[in-house]
């Protein structure tokens, strides 16, 4: 529902951020810090016209002992930080890193979690998808470039065909002009759930199966995903390629990884 054209490769200039604002129809942002909230509600307040704010911030967030922040980061000088880039041991050795992962919310906790817990704070970088609407065009790109020898994955706790991965990912092909090699074809690997009719269960005690595609998110040899066969040829949201190509997918009928043609459905 955003006004802007996904497809259109924007015009940077130093007054992009507020033009943005500015040509949007709404602001759609995902706060993981509390300076950032308190930032985009000042924002907000002193705009000199007015769009409408929404805030996917959950509540789950008030009480995430990692959710802090310093008020040195919300005193004069500060603002909004419409991308939140990676800050650890592998922003210091941008060549050493063999993963990017772009989020948006609470489960950025839980990748760093799990990064922690894998020993490869050195091999992947997690950026924070702070703003999403306006798309922050020109924080993608630079964050994109700074790694340039690492593969691209997004991550999301909703299933594939919900959240934000089908307003992300053109915009992320648009940006990197379709220049990476075939693996990374689509702009991004949407590492969460398969598409599913139903939205992920709202009750604790409910046992999550797919939420273990943050933890595969981040090590190194994490299992691809089977979405179906069209055919004879079988296919995958990795495939963005107008043909066949082939790369490991597993067989739903066999534990194991598999080489397969895979095929682009074609359009009707």
């Amino acid at each position: 529902m955003s006004n802007d054209d996904s497809d259109a490769y924007p015009a940077f200039s130093e007054d992009f951020e507020v033009r943005q604002l500015y040509d949007c129809n709404w602001i759609v942002v995902n706060c993981s810090t509390p300076a950032n909230y308190f930032h985009v509600l000042r924002r907000q307040i002193l705009l000199p016209f007015r769009k409408p704010l929404i805030i996917f911030t959950p509540k789950s967030l008030l009480r995430h002992p990692k959710a802090k922040s310093s008020f040195d980061q919300m005193i004069s000088g500060t603002s909004f930080q419409r991308v939140i880039p990676e800050d650890g041991v592998a922003a210091r050795a941008p060549e050493q890193v063999r993963r990017l992962i772009f989020c948006t919310g609470k489960v950025y906790y839980d990748l760093v979690k799990e990064r922690s817990n894998q020993c490869l704070d050195d091999q992947v970088a997690i950026t924070r998808l702070e703003q999403i609407s306006p798309f922050p065009f020109d924080l993608i790109k630079r964050e994109a470039e700074k790694y340039p020898g690492a593969e691209l994955v997004w991550c999301q706790e909703e299933h594939k065909n919900m959240g934000y991965y089908d307003y992300i990912n053109p915009r992320f092909m648009t940006i990197l002009k379709r220049t990476r090699p075939i693996w990374y074809k689509a702009g991004c690997r949407e590492a969460s759930r398969l598409p599913f009719t139903a939205a992920p269960a709202g009750w604790g005690p409910r046992p999550r199966p797919g939420f273990a595609w943050p933890v595969w998110c981040v090590t190194e040899n994490w299992p691809l995903p089977f979405s179906g066969h069209i055919g004879n040829h079988s296919t995958c949201w990795l495939c963005d390629h107008w043909g066949q190509v082939s790369f490991p997918i597993r067989d739903p009928h066999q534990n194991h990884l598999m080489e397969q043609n895979l095929l682009q459905p074609e359009l009707t």
